[in-house]
């Protein structure tokens, strides 16, 4: 067992270092070659990005965890840009939309709701205007909706 700052430490912490380097160049590389492959595909193109939630959750077991919309998006965020620069090289359009708001927000009327605050809650949205529907597929109304709105314009 090695002690920290102890020279065989910091021999293999040096190693870690450079290795974790090498890696996120090799992550970096592969968005870059995914985000040429997606591009290759069409000349428009939809890019969700989850919204940072601050704080911690709790998971099924009580222990402390990430939102689920923390999660990655670091490296979501960097396929999204290298998409969009990849894009906008090429000639190719694209549209970013902000997906954490997307489902709270009625996908008919335009009104924005709060999440459930109970877990056991259906996870349907109800608005006043009368429109009622999973809020996956409000989500999902929402994104085709800027996608027209975008097109119209």
């Amino acid at each position: 067992h090695r002690h920290e700052g102890s020279l065989g430490w910091q021999k293999l912490n040096n190693s870690k270092r450079t290795m974790e380097k090498i890696l996120a160049g090799q992550q970096k590389n592969h968005q870059r070659e995914l985000a040429l492959k997606i591009l290759a595909l069409g000349d428009y193109f939809v890019v969700g990005l989850p919204k940072v939630r601050l704080g911690l959750a709790q998971s099924e077991n009580g222990s402390p965890s990430l939102h689920y919309e923390v999660q990655n998006t670091g490296a979501l965020a960097y396929l999204a840009a290298q998409i969009q620069q990849k894009a906008l090289e090429q000639g190719k359009t694209v549209l970013v939309i902000e997906l954490f708001d997307s489902k709270y927000v009625c996908s008919q009327c335009g009104k924005t709701h709060s999440p459930p605050t109970e877990k056991n809650l259906p996870d349907v949205l109800s608005c006043v205007c009368g429109h009622s529907v999973p809020r996956r597929q409000n989500a999902a109304e929402n994104v085709a909706n800027a996608f027209q709105k975008h097109w119209e314009t």
